[in-house]
């Protein structure tokens, strides 16, 4: 772990060199002290969302802790990590999705209400979770097949079929969440 901090603390020194020599080059001048003006941008909504990350690490740990502490918590590990790694591939496109809607939901609250926007916000990344998780839930089997005779479990295809779930559920409160955060609701 400290090999992981002093190497992000090198590449902060190494980016800051790089760009005052591009600052000088273009005669960009950053004044600092302004830099205070943007306290209640921070205050509302990067801090409540740095905390809501910083709770993801250490509530995976403990989860995995429990696992690994039960009859057989190795191999349970290791098979609802293999159903994880489909969660995260449905995850993508709906977070590729949301970077490009949240700034469009923004500029739609300084004009009347979209409709169409919200229901597109809130419903598009949830339609395409659900198109791609519904076949994995009904025929977990054939990713169990993918993966090889390890995974042709029972287990393998409830922990498969509820990460799927769980997938689709988030993937609706991500729209909900860009809202939240258009409206200045981060504390909430």
């Amino acid at each position: 772990t400290w090999a992981l901090v002093l190497s992000s603390i090198f590449g902060v020194i190494l980016s800051r060199i790089a760009l005052s020599k591009l600052f000088k080059t273009f005669g960009i001048n950053i004044p600092y002290m302004k830099a205070w003006f943007e306290w209640k941008v921070i205050k509302e909504l990067a801090f409540p969302s740095m905390l809501s990350q910083s709770l993801v690490g250490p509530v995976v740990w403990i989860g995995n802790t429990i696992i690994v502490n039960t009859q057989q918590g190795f191999i349970q590990l290791g098979l609802f990590n293999a159903a994880n790694q489909w969660r995260l591939v449905a995850d993508f496109l709906p977070q590729v999705l949301g970077g490009v809607l949240l700034p469009m939901v923004a500029s739609s609250t300084t004009k009347k209400s979209n409709n169409a926007l919200e229901a597109i916000n809130v419903l598009a990344g949830w339609f395409i979770v659900s198109v791609l998780a519904l076949p994995i839930m009904a025929f977990p089997e054939i990713v169990g097949w993918l993966y090889g005779k390890e995974y042709i479990s029972d287990t393998f295809y409830n922990s498969l079929a509820i990460v799927m779930y769980v997938s689709c559920i988030i993937s609706y409160r991500q729209g909900i969440a860009r809202k939240l955060i258009v409206n200045n609701l981060m504390w909430w």
